[in-house]
């Protein structure tokens, strides 16, 4: 009987069912019939040792997940680091730069002394990452801005000013009319003036001026000025 309290018998049977791959071919070939000997042939065949330049790579390149808690991910790191000696400090090093968190309680806990001090700290962590932020008293929740225009528009089509020809009635998406450079006038289109300087729009109060002095009928005149936009 060994410490484990399974005999050697019963190690061998086991081996024999549980062996897979490469080592089950390897232990069929072989003429080991007892665990002694099966577990030196095995170790002389297969056993690839690792180097501490190797777990260093491993425990660098694990992250923690977001499937996994703080605690989890410090457990499967710290089974990494089992495999070598390595120092207690380089673990925690690579323990806290693994949780890709730069708040100051994760950089605080770069300084734990030991592996125990780490584990307390990481489970605190853990629970403060639960607990939903909530808002300090006197901070208003921002609030969705309604689109007035839209509203507006539904209620009274007619209240709506095209953005593109500065027609009425209208949303600059279904203008008619070509679409209008950035920044161009909404009268003519061009771009080497403003609206408020354009000559057509001018033209256009003249003649409603003119139509006015001459006594035209107030349904000509309105009809006349309605064309300047």
């Amino acid at each position: 009987m060994d410490t484990y309290c399974v005999s050697e018998k019963k190690r061998f049977i086991f081996a024999k069912r549980l062996l897979t791959g490469s080592a089950r071919s390897f232990m069929i070939e072989t003429a080991a019939l007892t665990w002694p000997v099966l577990r030196a042939e095995l170790i002389a065949v297969f056993d690839l040792r690792v180097t501490v330049f190797d777990i260093f790579k491993q425990l660098e390149a694990r992250k923690k997940s977001k499937n996994e808690s703080a605690l989890q991910y410090f457990f499967v790191m710290c089974s990494i680091a089992r495999q070598v000696e390595v120092a207690t400090e380089d673990i925690i090093r690579f323990v806290v730069e693994g949780l890709g968190d730069n708040s100051g309680a994760a950089s605080a806990m770069a300084y734990c002394e030991s592996l125990d001090e780490l584990r307390t700290k990481i489970t605190i962590y853990d629970k403060i990452k639960k607990v939903p932020v909530q808002p300090s008293k006197g901070e208003e929740q921002p609030k969705m801005m309604k689109p007035q225009v839209r509203a507006n528009y539904m209620q009274d089509p007619e209240a709506i000013r095209c953005y593109n020809c500065r027609g009425m009635g209208h949303l600059a998406r279904d203008c008619r009319q070509p679409k209008r450079p950035d920044g161009a006038c909404f009268k003519c289109y061009s771009v080497d003036h403003k609206y408020q300087q354009c000559p057509k729009r001018k033209t256009t109060t003249m003649v409603a001026a003119v139509l006015d002095d001459k006594g035209s009928g107030s349904e000509e005149l309105a009809a006349v000025q309605a064309l300047e936009i």
